[in-house]
């Protein structure tokens, strides 16, 4: 018989206090900080007694804030340290919500830390300093707050001139910017602030936000590249915060999004805008080669529900089921009969001045596909 390892009575003791402490209902990071055993030995002590660790169970208003701060420009491992969660959650979390996971810009080592603290402290702005070390000005004030330090009033995000631009939907331009705010904007509450309210798209689509920001009466250097080469803006404005909560767009808006009813005139201008923002167009080829263009929309299932019910109510189109993504926490309706195509290209862009050019570029480039049907309905 083989002697007992001399560290087995103390590896019980240990296994017996996490299985302990897991049935008490701490999660393997609470466990971790208890005790400080790494989290990978906590695991291989609940897989041996086959129980499959639990990650922690957020609540919607958690995960809207993941998703809201994540659209802001925060990194990963800012967002898990403020929610007191692992990074690996924060991101696992993203791509179940059916957020695009982004590259990350280049990490500055410590000693190149040390330096922009130092250059900050000296009066250099974030944005000189952030061209000196090739990276933005968001990574900077990361740096200055991480060590501990306030950034200058210089720093702030100016307030809104026009807080009541979403007070009353009536024009092209207000339509088509709350559907963009329903499906990529985003308002996170502070404490010691107003709401701040954002909207974060790719960088080819800059133009968008340019329009945005410049309607609101914002210079044009308010609107921001990451070095994720996507596009962002912000402000702060409780009184916008307040009328476009009016619409659904609060902080806890992922599993609550609708597609609210407005004046008829101006509602092309909002379902362009919520399709802009989370709709897609694109050519569907089939096993035998055979092509043909298809239009989808995302969002919570209540939104597809209605964004459907709008476009049989208005344009009399096909009713299709409304699927849901196992992966993701996001429903998504399809369209694919060319009338209904074809029928819906020209509601959201007859007379519209504002819309994403790549996706209309997309139907254009690709209505020999809707040939057939196009010259039938001309006919």
């Amino acid at each position: 018989m083989f002697p007992k390892h001399k560290y087995e009575k103390l590896y019980s003791e240990r296994d017996k206090r996490i299985l302990e402490l897991y049935k008490s209902g701490l999660n393997t990071m609470q466990i971790e900080k208890e005790l400080g055993i790494r989290n990978n030995t906590i695991g291989r002590v609940l897989k041996r007694h086959n129980i499959k660790p639990q990650g922690r169970q957020l609540t919607p208003e958690q995960l809207d804030e993941i998703k809201a701060l994540h659209l802001l420009g925060w990194h990963t491992v800012e967002i898990a340290n403020k929610l007191d969660i692992s990074d690996s959650a924060v991101g696992r979390n993203l791509n179940r919500m059916g957020v695009t996971n982004r590259h990350y810009g280049k990490k500055l080592s410590p000693q190149k830390e040390a330096e922009v603290l130092t250059l900050y402290l000296k009066g250099l702005t974030t944005k000189i300093i952030g061209d000196m070390f090739k990276v933005d000005a968001n990574t900077v004030a990361n740096i200055v707050r991480r060590h501990g330090f306030t950034l200058r009033q210089g720093g702030y995000i100016p307030a809104l001139k026009f807080t009541d631009f979403f007070r009353t939907i009536d024009t092209e331009e207000k339509a088509y910017y709350l559907g963009m705010m329903i499906t990529d904007g985003c308002v996170v509450i502070q404490e010691s602030r107003s709401p701040c309210i954002g909207i974060m798209l790719k960088k080819e689509d800059k133009y968008i936000i340019d329009r945005f920001a410049e309607i609101l009466g914002f210079e044009s250097d308010r609107v921001k590249i990451s070095n994720r080469d996507e596009i962002y803006f912000r402000f702060h404005s409780k009184e916008m915060a307040d009328d476009l909560a009016k619409f659904g767009v609060t902080p806890t808006k992922t599993f609550t999004t609708y597609i609210p009813t407005i004046t008829e005139h101006v509602m092309p201008h909002l379902i362009r805008g919520c399709f802009d923002g989370d709709g897609s167009v694109f050519v569907h080829t089939t096993k035998e080669g055979r092509n043909s263009l298809r239009v989808a929309f995302y969002g919570t299932h209540l939104a597809c529900e209605q964004f459907q019910g709008h476009l049989i109510n208005t344009l009399n189109i096909s009713k299709t089921k409304v699927y849901k993504q196992k992966s993701h926490n996001v429903s998504f309706i399809n369209i694919n009969r060319k009338k209904d195509i074809l029928a819906f290209y020209n509601y959201i862009y007859k007379d519209a001045k504002i819309y994403l050019n790549r996706k209309k570029e997309e139907f254009d480039n690709n209505m020999d596909l809707l040939e057939y049907c196009n010259k039938k309905t001309k006919g």
